[in-house]
């Protein structure tokens, strides 16, 4: 359908300016307001899958055209997989604007036209946590970014690069959000890996090709964040499938690879201390140590997993705060923000407040924001804020004694005069028992005596 020269203009404004308000359309077009809403009318009438428009705050209406990014359809559809099994709910569709942003339009129903449109200046925060990042996120790139004509390193990518990936490699994406229909279809196939049947006997032959994969890059995976040698990988044990992240050391024995090795098996301490003790209990994942030929592996039980295709939706501090907050000052900062807003309770709040003092008690100097997530429901338009639940406790351990350049670097806990006296106990807990522990090496566990000695003066 032909368009009349007003509407024809509105077009080659929104195609190449973007999404604009019928004020700045009005500055550029010195059409009268009567005759600009005649130009919008054609144009939707004219482009109806192409043409958009959405509130921005207030009373003010942007207008857009959605564009095909790469040959991917104008509209994406956007599914929640909630197991068991390969059920998947249809909750909107996810459009690429012409000169930038990102359109979001939830179902509401299933009559058509029951939707509800909400525009986002960059890639929606409830998508973002799936983009490939991390050690992992690096041996995605490794193994597709040739492929799929990107990048290497997914900081470089644009949010229109991000958007298509996920649409086009998504399927196994961290949490329950599948980006189109050709991942959807994926979503239910299992991967070659899994799930086998296992003897866990046999773990460490198999951890220990899967981590020489991972480290000449050939082992695609899902992404995980972080900056530990990890892959993600799923079996079957004892009739039940395991879905987990597994970290794992350096191969060798030099003073080095013996360092990450202690810190992994302190890892695992933290997780079973602050779930196991009596003084003050938080969820955390549930971890194994499995011992290879010549590495430690940490095999933690994802918790955005379970059986066979059971998913659940989950979003990090890091995105919740970069969209509702904007300050990532500190995990109990970001928290308290949520409370006030109405997305988390005092609860959860005041359980990452005591995991952030005693995080600081175990010297664990890696307490990003990306190191917290909480699980969060499907209710993404907007009317409300997303219902929000921590998740377990994750990626907690000692990290002030890594390894910096290739050495070993002597270091001080230092605790601040205000230590959280509940924190210092159970961090006395822990440090008690990682100097018990016959599998770290014996400096370790004089650093362990040291905050051991240090705590109980608190």
């Amino acid at each position: 359908m032909a368009l009349g020269p007003h509407a024809e203009a509105l077009y080659g404004i929104l195609s190449v300016s973007g999404v604009r308000t019928v004020a700045e359309l009005v500055s550029r077009t010195r059409l009268s307001q009567p005759t600009l809403s005649r130009a919008l009318r054609e144009l939707k009438s004219a482009r109806p899958t192409e043409f958009v428009s959405f509130g921005m705050g207030g009373k003010t209406v942007g207008y857009g055209l959605r564009q095909s990014i790469r040959g991917l359809p104008l509209s994406v559809p956007l599914h929640a997989c909630n197991g068991p099994g390969p059920v998947a709910a249809r909750i909107g569709v996810l459009s690429a604007l012409c000169g930038g942003g990102f359109v979001f339009s939830a179902q509401e129903g299933t009559a058509p036209g029951r939707e509800r449109i909400r525009y986002f200046a960059g890639l929606p925060w409830f998508v973002r946590d799936m983009v490939p990042q991390g050690y992992v996120g690096r041996a995605f790139c490794r193994a597709w970014a040739g492929a799929l004509h990107v990048a290497g390193n997914p900081q470089e990518w644009s949010d229109p690069e991000a958007f298509f990936i996920l649409a086009s490699k998504g399927a196994d994406a961290p949490g329950n959000l599948v980006l189109g229909q050709a991942n959807l279809d994926d979503a239910g196939v299992p991967r070659a890996e899994a799930p086998v049947d296992r003897d866990p006997s046999g773990l460490p032959a198999l951890f220990d090709r899967m981590a020489q994969q991972s480290v000449a890059g050939e082992f695609p995976g899902s992404s995980a964040a972080g900056e530990f040698p990890k892959f993600v990988t799923r079996y079957r044990a004892h009739g039940q499938v395991r879905n987990v992240i597994v970290k794992f050391s350096p191969e060798g024995e030099d003073p080095v690879a013996i360092r990450w090795k202690d810190l992994l098996v302190a890892e695992q301490v933290a997780l079973e201390t602050l779930a196991g003790n009596r003084i003050r209990t938080v969820a955390s994942a549930t971890s194994r140590l499995v011992r290879g030929q010549s590495r430690i592996y940490l095999e933690v039980d994802r918790f955005d997993r379970s059986g066979e295709n059971a998913r659940a939706g989950v979003v990090t501090l890091a995105t919740l705060d970069d969209e509702f907050v904007g300050r990532r000052a500190s995990w109990t900062d970001t928290a308290a923000s949520l409370v006030a807003l109405g997305m988390v309770s005092r609860a959860d709040a005041d359980a990452l407040r005591f995991l952030e003092a005693f995080g600081r008690c175990i010297g664990n100097s890696d307490m990003h924001h990306g190191n917290v997530s909480f699980f969060r429901d499907d209710h993404l338009d907007g009317r409300a804020p997303p219902a929000l639940t921590l998740a377990p406790a994750y990626d907690m351990l000692p990290m002030l004694y890594a390894p910096e350049r290739g050495e070993i670097v002597a270091r001080t806990l230092a605790l601040q005069p205000d230590t959280d006296r509940t924190a210092a106990a159970v961090a006395l807990q822990f440090w008690q028992a990682v100097a018990a522990r016959d599998d770290v090496s014996p400096a370790f566990r004089a650093i362990a005596r040291a905050n051991e000695t240090l705590l109980s003066r608190i």
